[in-house]
């Protein structure tokens, strides 16, 4: 069973025991959760803003990557609600008595190196670490509507390609295709992208996923894109 799997579990778990009580959420908890090889983190809105963004997934994506490299090799850890634990090549683990409780991924860097004890070189080349997400982009225009209809189009076939990165409620279905614009001749253009992946192998089976569900043809860039502007021209 995956980190992940046993996250979902925990909630539905929580959503089982409070089935009694009458409430309109869809999620037992909104957060952020994040995951690569070696590292995982799960964290709430009350430590971090549960809103995908292409900024979210460059610094989770940077950061996840430069924690994933003061591990030893073979050894993992997963951050759950700011409870750190580490294991090993045998897969045992062992819970860290320090806690992370801030948003700033910088932070639970330090604390990372702290805890594993890692050396001075170790930790220098693991600031310099920079991974960079790719994504699939399925299309590209200036129709601000037009982007967001074909976002809720994919959305709606519940492909669930996220990638490394799922921002939402858990464990309901939350969104994996996004709109995000990048800036021409003074004026936004409005990418349809699904999904934010590590490398790309996965992105590339998201974007066979993709075209063999809804005949869409996407190809694979770096997510470089930004936010899209509440105000045009701003």
């Amino acid at each position: 069973m995956t980190h992940r799997t046993r996250l979902f579990a925990a909630a539905l778990a929580t959503a089982a025991a409070l089935a009694a009580v009458p409430s309109t959420a869809q999620a037992c908890w909104d957060g952020v959760y994040v995951e690569t090889d070696s590292v995982s983190i799960a964290v709430s809105t009350e430590v971090a803003d549960a809103e995908w963004s292409p900024e979210r997934a460059r610094t989770y994506a940077k950061w996840s990557g430069r924690i994933a490299a003061l591990l030893p090799a073979g050894h993992s850890m997963s951050i759950e609600h700011g409870y750190i634990s580490v294991c090993d090549l045998t897969g045992e683990c062992r819970d860290i008595e320090q806690t992370w409780d801030d948003p700033y991924l910088s932070n639970l860097f330090e604390l990372t190196a702290d805890v594993l004890d890692a050396p001075r070189g170790t930790v220098a080349r693991a600031r310099r670490t920079n991974v960079e997400p790719l994504t699939v982009q399925v299309a590209a225009t200036r129709n601000l509507d037009g982007a967001y209809k074909l976002a809720e189009e994919i959305n709606a076939a519940e492909l669930e390609l996220h990638g490394f990165l799922d921002v939402g409620g858990f464990p309901s279905m939350n969104e994996y295709a996004h709109v995000v614009e990048t800036w021409s001749d003074q004026a936004p253009m409005y990418h349809v992208v699904v999904g934010s992946y590590l490398d790309r192998e996965n992105a590339n089976a998201a974007a066979a996923s993709v075209e063999a569900a809804l005949g869409m043809h996407g190809f694979v860039r770096k997510l470089d894109q930004w936010s899209v502007e509440e105000e045009l021209g701003c």
